[in-house]
C-alpha cells in the first residue's frame, strides 16, 4: 500500500514551516517508520494494569472508555518532556546515529512546557444559547454545521486536548495568549481504535499523541477531532466519511469547549487565539480542508495554514471512478478495501443530510446494504473490513446501476460520470450528494495559505484530485515521486 508514513513523510518533510508543529512532522513520521511495531509510550503514559485490563475488555463493545473531562496525563516540566523526547527517539533511532543527531537537537530545542492531556467532549447543542445570541456574520454559517436540525446536534463528540502546563507548579495551563493546531488523523475503520481520545497512549496503533505532544510542547493549544462516529459519538451516529460539513459538526463544539477551558481554568490569565494551523493525511487531508472552512466560515478563525497531504478533495469527479478502475484493471491493493466500503456507506442512506438519503440511489448494492452499514457503523479492523469484499470481483459492493453508469463513463474518457450523464431519478440526487461533498470550490477559493502533496504514484487517491492551483495563489503542490 503506498497510505503508509513513509509518504506522509515526504509529504510533510519539505514543507515551509508556519508553526514549530510542522516543522516537527517529517522528523515524527520517519522516526514512526521504523519503530518496533509492538511499542507503547509506557514511560510518558503510565496507566494502571487493572484499568487497562478493563479498558481493552471494552474495546469492540463500540461504547467510549475515557471519560469525558477526564485528565489522562500531565507531564510536569519542559525538562521531563525532553527526557522522554530524547529517550523516545533514541529507542527509534537504535542504529541510525546520523539520523538521530540530525532530528533530536531540533525536537528537543523546540520543547518549552510540559503538556496536559485530557479527553475533551462538547456538543453543538451544549453551545446553542451562546451562539444564537452571537450577531455577527458568521451565525448563518456556523448554523450549518450545528443548527439544531443538523444530525449530531445534540451528541457529544470527542476529541484529545493537550495543552502547555505552567513550570511553575507543572499542573495548571500555561499563562498567555496560545494559537492552536489541529490535527486530524487519517483513515480509520474502528470506531475507538480509530479515535485520539481512545488511543492517546497506543503508539502501535497511531501517531497522533506524538503529533499533539510536540505539538503541545512547543507552545500550542492542540486538539485531535475523532471525527463523527468515533470516540463518544461512535455508539449513537453512523461514521461521517468524506461528508464535508461532518467534521464541522464534530469539530467545532470541540474548538468552542478548548476556549472555555483555557480561559475559565486558568481564570482569564489565559486565552485561545483566533488563529489556527492544521494538518492531515488521508481522510486528514480531506478533514484539514474541511475543518479550516469550518473554523473560518463559522467561528471567523484565522487560518494561518492548511498542510494536507494525498486528500482525496475531488469525492465525486475522481476518487471514486479512479478506484472504480483500478479495481478492475487489479491495481487497487486488497489491503485497502476498507476504505471503499467507507465511502459507500457514506452514500447509503446512513446520514439524514446527505441529498440523496433514502432516494433509491445509494452506492451500496441492496442486497448488501444492511449489513455492510451496520458493520462500517459498528467498526472493525481492516481486515475485518475487508473479508466483507469480494477478491473476485471488489465493485460488486456497489450498486450495479451505478457501476455500469460509471464504467461507461470511464470508457468515454471522462472521470467524473456526473457530466458525463445526468438523468433526473437515476442519479441526480447521488450527483448532488458527491457535488456538495467535494472540496474543489472550497480550495480554489480559499484566502489563506494551502500546501498540498501528492505522489503521482498515488493508486488509491491519485494527482486527479489536486485542483488547478493555477487558479489561486494562496495553493501550493509539493509533488513527491
Amino acid at each position: 500500500s503506498k497510505l503508509n508514513l513513509a509518504r506522509m513523510d515526504a509529504c510533510f518533510g519539505s514543507v515551509k514551516v508556519v508553526t514549530l508543529v510542522l516543522l516537527l512532522s517529517s522528523c515524527i513520521v520517519f522516526a514512526v517508520e521504523h519503530q518496533d511495531p509492538t511499542l507503547r509510550l509506557e514511560r510518558l503514559f503510565a496507566h494502571d494494569d487493572d484499568s487497562w485490563v478493563h479498558h481493552q475488555k471494552r474495546r469492540g463493545l463500540n461504547a467510549a472508555t475515557v471519560e469525558c473531562g477526564a485528565v489522562l496525563q500531565t507531564i510536569a516540566t519542559a525538562s521531563d518532556a525532553t527526557d522522554f523526547i530524547s529517550a523516545y527517539f533514541g529507542q527509534l533511532f537504535a542504529g541510525d546515529a546520523i539520523s538521530l543527531a540530525l532530528t533530536l537537537p531540533l525536537l528537543t530545542s523546540l520543547i518549552r512546557n510540559g503538556v496536559q492531556i485530557r479527553k475533551v467532549c462538547s456538543s453543538c447543542a451544549s453551545h446553542a444559547e451562546t451562539m444564537n445570541n452571537n450577531t455577527n456574520s458568521n451565525q448563518a454559517s456556523y448554523l450549518e454545521y450545528c443548527g439544531p436540525d443538523v444530525y449530531g446536534y445534540d451528541t457529544l463528540h470527542s476529541g484529545l486536548l493537550l495543552l502547555p502546563v505552567s513550570e511553575g507548579d507543572g499542573e495548571s495551563i500555561k499563562e498567555g495568549t496560545m494559537s492552536s493546531f489541529l490535527f486530524n488523523h487519517a483513515s480509520e475503520s474502528d470506531s475507538l481504535g480509530g479515535a485520539p481520545s481512545e488511543n492517546w497512549n497506543q503508539l502501535d496503533s497511531s501517531v497522533d499523541a506524538v503529533f499533539g505532544f510536540l505539538g503541545a510542547a512547543s507552545g500550542l493549544a492542540t486538539l485531535l477531532p475523532d471525527y463523527m462516529g468515533y470516540g463518544e459519538s461512535a455508539e449513537v451516529l453512523h461514521k461521517g466519511y468524506l461528508l464535508r460539513k461532518t467534521y464541522g459538526t464534530a469539530t467545532l463544539p470541540l474548538f468552542l469547549k478548548m476556549q472555555s477551558i483555557i480561559r475559565e481554568e486558568t481564570d482569564c490569565k489565559s486565552a485561545l487565539a483566533t488563529a489556527a494551523v492544521l494538518a492531515g493525511y488521508s481522510e486528514g487531508g480531506y478533514s484539514s480542508v474541511a475543518i479550516a472552512d469550518a473554523l473560518s466560515s463559522g467561528l471567523g478563525v484565522d487560518i494561518i495554514s492548511v498542510q494536507s497531504g494525498a486528500g482525496p478533495y475531488k469525492i465525486g469527479s475522481v476518487t471514486l471512478t479512479k478506484v472504480l478502475e483500478n479495481m478492475q484493471a487489479g491495481t487497487y491493493p486488497p489491503s485497502q478495501y476498507y476504505l471503499m466500503l467507507l465511502i459507500a456507506s457514506s452514500f447509503s442512506s446512513a446520514n439524514p443530510m446527505v441529498e440523496n438519503y433514502q432516494q433509491g440511489q445509494d452506492l451500496l448494492a441492496d442486497r448488501r446494504k444492511a449489513e455492510l452499514l451496520e458493520l462500517v457503523k459498528r467498526g472493525g479492523s481492516n481486515s475485518e473490513f475487508n473479508s466483507f469484499v469480494n477478491n473476485d470481483d471488489p465493485t460488486d459492493m456497489f450498486d450495479a446501476n451505478f457501476t455500469a453508469w460509471a464504467f461507461e463513463s470511464i470508457a468515454a474518457g471522462n472521470y467524473d460520470p456526473c457530466s458525463f450523464r445526468l438523468e433526473e431519478g437515476f442519479n441526480d440526487k447521488l450527483c448532488e450528494a458527491l457535488a456538495s461533498n467535494d472540496l474543489t470550490d472550497i480550495l480554489l477559493n480559499v484566502n489563506y495559505p494551502v500546501q498540498m502533496c501528492q505522489s503521482p504514484d498515488d493508486e488509491i487517491v491519485t494527482a486527479l484530485n489536486i485542483p488547478d492551483i493555477e487558479e489561486n495563489d494562496f495553493l501550493r503542490l509539493l509533488t513527491v515521486t
